[in-house]
């Protein structure tokens, strides 16, 4: 098993050290490859070193860890697990697609718990972003990788396919498209939506559940997939 290269952005000297520590002697393989305490540092480092994951603070001088996608730009994100005192955070940690959201002190076994779903999140990101899909199009073939798609819409014989920036059109029913996608990357929770299941950044109990997606669409869950959908998230 490779090591799990990860940095960890922490203002605090003590809570950086103690982590630290913890990551070292009890969760089996895992690199540190940088520590920063600031937020600006931080992202320097994860463009100089492009670490798998970060552990990242969410109250420091300057920036708030929130503001990590802003500043990173069209560098492409690490895996998040955010680290803090205060638990009001959570929902801004998640609309950021964290993988984790631990409160300060640390407790060594959600920090186990938290190391394991980067691995697994690490090896499902390896296997989509191996995906291309070809759709027909009016001029011919476009080909996506498969972790640009946020999620398909069937719009009767068609079917929209949403990236972060665009939709396109394919002259395919979803049911068509559904087949060409790996089950395990990408889930149907309604009739007219298949989600990449990487890209939900919440899921919304109420009478009419939903999923809010990374982008802000607000996509459906039909009442026999519920169930389903909420084991998942």
């Amino acid at each position: 098993m490779k090591p799990l290269k990860v940095g960890i952005i922490e203002d605090e000297f003590l809570a950086r050290e103690t982590l630290k520590a913890f990551l070292e002697r009890h969760c089996e393989k895992v690199e540190i490859i940088f520590m920063e305490s600031d937020l600006e540092s931080g992202v320097n480092a994860i463009r100089e070193h492009q670490p798998q994951a970060i552990f990242l603070d969410i109250e420091m001088p300057g920036h708030s860890g929130t503001e990590i996608l802003h500043l990173l730009g069209d560098t492409t994100a690490p895996l998040i697990v955010f680290t803090t005192a205060y638990a009001n955070y959570a929902v801004d940690a998640f609309g950021l697609e964290a993988v984790d959201y631990l409160l300060k002190p640390i407790d060594i076994v959600k920090l186990r718990r938290a190391t394991d779903r980067l691995r697994e999140r690490v090896k499902k990101q390896a296997k989509l972003g191996q995906q291309s899909i070809a759709i027909p199009t009016t001029n011919g073939q476009l080909v996506l990788k498969a972790d640009t798609i946020i999620y398909l819409k069937a719009d009767g014989s068609y079917t929209e396919v949403h990236t972060k920036t665009e939709r396109h059109f394919v002259s395919r029913k979803l049911i068509e498209m559904e087949e060409l996608l790996d089950p395990e990357l990408f889930l149907r929770v309604h009739r007219s939506y298949v989600v990449n299941v990487h890209k939900v950044a919440e899921y919304i109990r109420q009478a009419n559940s939903s999923l809010r997606m990374g982008t802000g669409a607000i996509i459906p869950v039909s009442r026999n997939k519920k169930e389903l959908v909420r084991g998942l998230f």
